[in-house]
């Protein structure tokens, strides 16, 4: 698919990924081998309400985030559980009750579905803390406007390597990605995490654990 601009300085184009041979069916007579996700898919996470329809992206209409600006539609989610649960904690707040949620996912193939990606050594430095999130609002919020790709890969916020993957739901190639739709799967956080407390430090855009009062 070409794109409708030109890449903007922080900007690469995806990796394919590696295709891998099927597994050969078992013998005559030998049961067939368990049934896996094709390795050629990412599955990529979203946690979220179970009433909210996790794939709309009507929350970004409402309500700015780290690469989106307010009154855009856009769908955050993350290539790993452990990172999703992060996020889950990052986003609690001293005395906040835990909200009830649920695991929703997609599986990605980058042989139908093209994504661009962000390369972290172009944005600014510090860009995952608050006074850089302007910079990262406006360079996920033109590559929604522009519809370059109906997927943006970036940079996590909350740990170095781990990577987000952003989905633009009104892209025309959208569409066929949202249709791997699952879910709800329940989603739990082991209690001793949950009772420790934790808090988000907006100027290093990492949790941390929350320091209780004697």
């Amino acid at each position: 698919m070409a794109h409708g601009t030109s890449a903007s300085p922080g900007w690469t184009a995806s990796h394919r990924l590696a295709r891998h041979r099927r597994r050969s069916k078992g013998g005559r007579g030998n049961p067939p081998p368990p049934r896996i996700r094709d390795a050629r898919l990412t599955r990529l996470w979203r946690v979220a309400k179970r009433r909210h329809d996790p794939f709309s992206g009507e929350g970004g209409i409402l309500v700015a985030g780290r690469w989106h600006e307010r009154g855009v539609r856009i769908v955050y989610t993350v290539g790993s559980k452990a990172l999703g649960v992060l996020e889950y904690l990052a986003h609690l707040t001293p005395g906040s009750t835990p909200f009830a949620a649920a695991w929703w996912w997609l599986d990605l193939d980058e042989s139908r579905t093209e994504v661009e990606a962000v390369d972290p050594s172009g944005l600014p430095a510090r860009w995952n803390g608050v006074r850089h999130a302007s910079a990262t609002r406006a360079l996920g919020t033109r590559w929604i406007r522009e519809r370059r790709t109906a997927v943006l890969r970036v940079p996590s916020v909350h740990v170095a390597g781990e990577w987000n993957f952003l989905i633009n739901p009104l892209h025309p190639s959208a569409a066929e990605l949202l249709a791997t739709a699952g879910g709800p799967e329940d989603f739990t956080v082991d209690g001793r995490i949950l009772a420790a407390g934790w808090t988000a430090v907006p100027q290093r855009g990492i949790p941390r654990k929350r320091v209780r009062r004697q």
